[in-house]
């Protein structure tokens, strides 16, 4: 029982958490060899399955911050550390962290293209006196048209034409040799006359429009599963509590035969709670369909069987060790069905196939009251 135990997990008393319960084979698998595996995330508790094949949660989850996963983990991994002058790049949750080589500060990230300027040992061309001529012509041209730019008094059309000209044809170079001019002249230059907060606000705009509408479907769906969810339940409580005397009468000639070549009619006839009252019998009831044995149905099903619900039929098994989960469940329908007998009792257990526990039945000692 202990060992049992240890393999609970959030969904499922058969297996760990990293596994699903088959009902067909009675047997636990891993969530990867069902499911593929997921960059960016991991598995939840039991693949979101319990025991009885429901989902309760999605199948994965995004890794939290600090994990990652590459596509070859089933858990989220924590991502490594690196001192900040050695880090070549961060870590997401999808990749780790890169860290240069011991020793090695102001790395770059080799997958990167390096750039003339950052190449080392490259060898720079010599100027030729016509390319420092031009040059220089250049500079005296655009700080010409700049200082008529940004005088107090107004420039002329002509300084301005130029000025503009220069900028639109060397926007580079103008930006390299004088940043200061080219920053303050730039915003005047056709396509740069946008207001630059416009852009976040209407990203932010779009962000929160998105938000909303996936607020309201989510409330409406989760509305609409509970109300199909509470339908269901009530149907299945109106079949199972006021037509139990139908579900017996139904059965098969077969079946019939059995429990009566197995109990007596006046056995059958008794009331469910003198079987509470044959503590022997109770006993061996206990035995036989308390515990979990793989292939054999068990009180759970019995239970099911009784329109009791799942999570109060694993409560009684988590105080097992203070009160027999049969005991308490046979308790539970006397008091929510008192006029049953040992027969409805009996017709429950060859639904499950355990006339072996209908053969115990027979060894019911009644009282005068009771025949």
């Amino acid at each position: 029982m202990s060992g049992m135990r240890s393999r609970r997990s959030e969904h499922s008393l058969q297996c760990s958490t990293e596994e699903f319960w088959i009902k067909q084979t009675n047997t636990c698998a891993r969530c990867e060899t069902k499911y593929s595996i997921k960059a960016g995330y991991e598995f939840t508790a039991n693949c979101g399955l319990s025991d009885d094949g429901g989902r309760h949660e999605r199948l994965y989850r995004e890794c939290a911050q600090g994990t990652f996963n590459d596509g070859t983990f089933v858990r989220c991994k924590v991502c490594s550390t690196c001192q900040a002058s050695e880090l070549l790049s961060a870590c997401t949750t999808m990749s780790d962290s890169r860290c240069c080589g011991k020793g090695q500060h102001e790395c770059k990230d080799p997958s990167q293209p390096t750039t003339a300027g950052s190449t080392a040992g490259k060898t720079e061309q010599p100027t030729t006196p016509t390319m420092r001529t031009g040059k220089t012509a250049f500079t005296k041209l655009f700080l010409l048209t700049t200082s008529a730019k940004t005088n107090e008094t107004a420039p002329t059309k002509t300084t301005q034409t130029l000025s503009a000209k220069i900028i639109q044809t060397f926007p580079n170079r103008v930006t390299q040799m004088f940043p200061a001019q080219a920053t303050q002249l730039l915003p005047t230059t056709p396509g740069n006359n946008h207001d630059p907060w416009l852009i976040p606000v209407a990203v932010t705009f779009i962000i929160l429009l998105f938000a909303g509408l996936w607020s309201v479907i989510h409330i409406l769906k989760k509305r609409n599963c509970r109300e199909i969810k509470r339908r269901f339940s009530d149907k299945r409580k109106h079949i199972h509590l006021e037509g139990s005397n139908e579900r017996l009468k139904a059965e098969s000639t077969k079946d019939l035969l059995d429990i009566n070549n197995l109990l007596s009619q006046e056995i059958q006839a008794a009331p469910l709670q003198s079987v509470l009252n044959n503590l022997d019998v109770v006993d061996e009831l206990v035995l036989l369909l308390d515990p979990d044995t793989p292939g054999a149905k068990n009180t759970r099903h019995l239970a099911a069987n009784c329109s009791i619900p799942f999570t109060w039929i694993n409560y009684a098994y988590s105080m097992k060790e203070s009160k027999s989960p049969l005991v308490a469940m046979l308790e539970k329908v006397i008091a929510k069905n008192p006029n049953w007998n040992v027969g409805h009792l009996a017709g429950l257990l060859n639904n499950i196939e355990r006339n072996d526990a209908v053969a115990v039945l027979a060894k019911i000692t009644l009282t005068e009251e009771e025949v």
